[in-house]
Parts: C-alpha cells; sequence; structure tokens
C-alpha cells in the first residue's frame, strides 16, 4: 500500500504563482455613510441638471421675449451654467465615492467648498431673501465627515473596476 503524495501548499494568487504568494487583498469596505452621501450627491446632482437647464431655458425665454432684459438673460445663463457644471462635478464625484476613489473624496471636497462659499455669498448678499445658510452648514459637516473616513480610500484601481 503506498502513501498518498503529501498536499500541496494552498495556490493563492494567479497560476504558477510562488506558493505562499497569499490571498488577492480584500477591498476597503465602503462605510454606510459614504453610500448615503454618494446616493444623496447622485440625486443633487440630477436636481441640479435640471435646474441648470430650466435657468438656461428662463434665459432663452427672456432673450426671446423681452429683448430689453438682456441682461437677466445674461444672468440666467451664468447661473445656469454653474449650476449644470455643479450638478456634473456631484454627479461624477459621487460615483466616484461609490467606488472608494480618492480623485472623487478631492473632488467631493471641492464641490462642498464651492457649496459652502455660495451659501455664505447667497446669505451675505440678501440675508433677507435667503436667511440662515443651512446649506453652508450641512456641506461643513460633510467635509468633516469626509475627513473622518478618508482612511477608507484609496488611490489605488482594484483589479475588474
Amino acid at each position: 500500500m503506498s502513501m498518498p503524495p503529501p498536499a500541496a501548499p494552498p495556490a493563492y494568487g494567479p497560476p504558477g504563482a510562488p506558493p505562499g504568494y497569499g490571498p488577492p487583498p480584500m477591498p476597503p469596505k465602503r462605510p454606510i455613510g459614504v453610500t448615503i452621501l454618494a446616493v444623496l450627491g447622485i440625486l443633487f446632482g440630477i436636481i441640479a441638471l435640471f435646474g441648470g437647464i430650466v435657468l438656461l431655458g428662463a434665459a432663452a425665454l427672456i432673450a426671446a421675449v423681452a429683448p430689453q432684459y438682456a441682461g437677466y438673460a445674461g444672468l440666467f445663463v451664468a447661473l445656469g451654467a454653474i449650476v449644470l457644471l455643479t450638478g456634473i462635478l456631484a454627479i461624477v464625484a459621487s460615483v466616484g465615492l461609490l467606488r472608494l476613489r480618492m480623485w472623487a473624496w478631492w473632488l467631493m471636497i471641492i464641490v462642498a467648498v464651492l457649496q459652502i462659499v455660495s451659501g455664505i455669498a447667497q446669505f451675505a448678499l440678501a440675508p433677507g431673501v435667503f436667511g440662515v445658510p443651512y446649506g453652508a452648514v450641512l456641506w461643513l459637516i460633510i467635509v468633516i465627515y469626509l475627513i473622518v473616513v478618508r482612511k477608507s480610500f484609496s488611490s489605488a484601481r482594484p483589479a475588474g473596476m
């Protein structure tokens, strides 16, 4: 009776890898807050896209119906372009946040800072119209949260993504 051959060490990794190569690294676990922030960022981006389109449409309507108010049309075009750009950036950053990309972390920080400055500027220019800048406070909380969970993001690109 012959003895069975000794069991080979488990082969982790690609074929032909040396023994003890080790299992592939586990992908980082996404914090639930990042998931919520990303979903809300996508929703915010979609709303901003529609808002920018409405502003651009209003500019075209003002220019066509009341040419004497062309200055207002130009203002609406500028605001519409800014809102559209913010919406696009928010959607791109949110998709990156879902994938835990470091560039998305930075992009969301930039969007948040722009939103904070915008909220404070609106309050400073017309405090009676805009009231307390709650949006700026919310974005400040988002920045703080992103700083807390920064270690969850990586600049390396996992395989298959």
